[in-house]
């Protein structure tokens, strides 16, 4: 089952691409981001909600299912212990980090994915998304953490090789976009950065409890945005039922439910088996933009593929190694 469940995970993440793109020019991004995050907020705060429901009845002992992905934690004579105390409890001092964090990650993030799958090929927008692990660890040793080998730089390279090789004919013309890259680009660094913020400030918050911190702060900011530009409080609905089934999928599917299943999933795998599925994604969300988009598989974009992937293989193989025990002197 926590196999089934990764799985599932990289279908949501790959497909994310492609029915982002198949939405066309319905809504504003920014529109899109609202539907998306809103969805997906939905969705863990019910579940969230559940699991405090649960709490407050007293029940104890083992609980199976989604009740398991995020325990509270267990001291080793059996007992509950919360890893951190409710949200309620927390300073907004000590929140404000994660707030500005979700911004980026669940605000900015997604209003430029939408901007990005409108203006460029889905093949393109996932494998350069897909880059998130490199990337991620590249802006945490540049603000000062992340020690370990410095062999991780090569990986980096060469999954950027890809990506030059991948956008190379966009500045010629093509289907592609080099503005719509350059978006997919801003929409890394934008989750990279909530990646690299959470992890350094989360200060030991349940990961569902941070999810929805992150989540809310993101709808907020794009709530308000949308208030502030386009004059309106809601957005639009779709005209065809097909483009509500999309904004549905990636809203509850692609970011709520596959948070969840991941969750799950890695509360039962190893990490060194749980994460070379995930570095599927890139290849499922170029084959589902070429059998169900059309795009056409040239030979910039399956090297372009080739060099990402192979990339993010060798960063994983870097970061399970342990890092050099530096030569201390003793005086």
């Amino acid at each position: 089952m926590p196999y089934a469940a990764m799985l599932l995970v990289v279908l949501f993440w790959g497909s994310a691409a492609a029915v982002g793109r198949s939405i066309g020019d319905a809504g504003t991004p920014l529109q899109l981001a609202v539907w998306r995050v809103g969805l997906g907020l939905g969705l863990l705060a019910l579940v969230q909600a559940f699991l405090v429901l649960r709490r407050r009845m007293g029940r104890r002992g083992h609980e199976g299912g989604i009740a398991a992905v995020l325990p509270p934690g267990r001291s080793p004579d059996g007992e509950s212990v919360p890893l951190a105390p409710p949200p309620r409890f927390r300073s907004a001092a000590r929140l404000l980090p994660i707030w500005i964090g979700g911004i980026l990650g669940y605000g900015v993030m997604i209003w430029l994915f939408f901007a990005a799958a409108r203006a460029t090929l889905a093949s393109h927008l996932v494998l350069i998304l897909s880059m998130a692990p490199i990337c991620t660890l590249l802006l945490d040793r540049a603000v000062g953490g992340g020690r370990g080998h410095a062999g991780v730089f090569l990986p980096a390279g060469l999954s950027l090789i890809g990506i030059a090789i991948m956008v190379g004919p966009s500045l010629a013309g093509s289907d592609a976009s080099l503005a719509g890259d350059s978006l997919a680009l801003l929409a890394l660094l934008a989750f990279s950065a909530y990646t690299v913020i959470t992890k350094r400030y989360s200060g030991g918050m349940a990961a569902l409890a941070l999810n929805v911190h992150g989540m809310t702060a993101g709808f907020a900011a794009l709530w308000a945005m949308l208030a502030l530009t386009e004059g309106r409080l809601l957005p639009a609905g779709f005209d065809a039922r097909e483009q509500g089934y999309a904004i549905g999928y990636l809203g509850f599917a692609s970011t709520g439910a596959a948070y969840l299943l991941y969750a799950w999933a890695l509360s039962r795998l190893p990490m060194e088996r749980a994460m070379p599925l995930i570095y599927l994604q890139p290849v499922v969300g170029v084959l589902l933009s070429v059998l169900w988009l059309g795009e056409k598989l040239t030979p910039n974009i399956l090297l372009g593929m080739c060099a990402i992937v192979g990339g993010l293989l060798w960063n994983h193989r870097y970061t399970r190694m342990p890092a050099r025990p530096e030569m201390t002197r003793r005086l």
